[in-house]
């Protein structure tokens, strides 16, 4: 049933700086699990899941450039601490898909002599059966066999603080508010409530729809976008419509229809 108030979509959030550094954090948590002597040597597969190649061409569909601006933004975050790959899952069918595939990545890896990988699962935001079957248990096994000594798969985000305030921030900044987003308080009697989040007018701020990178495959102008809260503090006369700040004029409007996932 089609809503009867007005809608509007969220794109994608590939490259908000705190779904970033959520995804880094996990990164962090899961190097613990490895032996000191070998986290240096820690080879980073980020592993989304695989689409048909054709598909951007046909519908100008920007997964793939999403995918790549994420690890892009995640291995910059980190100052290219490890060295990584960005690969694709769970293929099906006879159909051309992207390349590479994450199994063969891994049994390349293990070929080439390193023995200790992390699988980074890229484009799914909660623990399921691709990540904990088809990564964690079907990969592991083909990894270990091949000769990988040590093999972890990060936690999903699931309810990782920053990926929901992540969240948030793309969804507001959609939203044509009646008020400054920065005058907003939670909680029934008007008081922020003791999260241990700092509540949305004690953020720092990020510029409203700051172009990211752009796809490293193919330099398509599909970069993602950083979808978080305009900076209004500099702006004190400014009006309190959030939709006059808006930068970019081809913001789809009247969908109902919101992404899934990070890409």
């Amino acid at each position: 049933e089609r809503a009867s108030w007005p809608t509007t979509v969220v794109p994608e959030y590939a490259a908000n700086p705190k779904y970033v550094q959520a995804v880094s954090e996990r990164v962090d948590q899961a190097l613990q699990r490895f032996p000191r002597t070998v986290r240096s040597e820690v080879v980073l597969v980020f592993s989304a899941h695989d689409t048909v190649f054709g598909a951007r061409g046909q519908r100008g569909d920007p997964y793939c450039c999403h995918v790549h601006s994420t690890v892009e933004q995640v291995m910059r975050h980190r100052n290219r601490d490890q060295p990584f790959h960005t690969t694709f899952q769970s293929v099906m069918g006879p159909s051309s898909w992207l390349s590479p595939s994450t199994p063969d990545t891994i049994e390349t890896l293990a070929e080439r002599g390193h023995r200790s990988v992390l699988v980074v699962p890229i484009s799914f935001v909660t623990d399921h059966v691709n990540t904990s079957y088809d990564l964690d248990i079907s990969v592991r096994a083909r990894a270990e066999a091949k000769g990988i000594d040590h093999f972890e798969v990060t936690a999903g985000l699931n309810t990782h603080p920053l990926f929901i305030e992540a969240l948030g921030e793309a969804t507001i900044a959609q939203l044509d508010l009646p008020v400054d987003v920065n005058q907003l308080r939670f909680g029934g009697d008007g008081q922020s409530q003791g999260y241990p989040l700092r509540p949305y007018h004690q953020r720092p701020r990020h510029g409203l729809n700051g172009q990211s990178s752009s796809c490293s495959e193919c330099g398509s102008g599909q970069g993602a976008r950083r979808w978080t809260l305009p900076d209004r503090s500099a702006e004190p006369d400014a009006p309190s419509d959030p939709s006059s700040t808006r930068s970019d004029p081809s913001v789809p409007q009247g969908s109902e229809s919101v992404s899934d996932g990070g890409s």
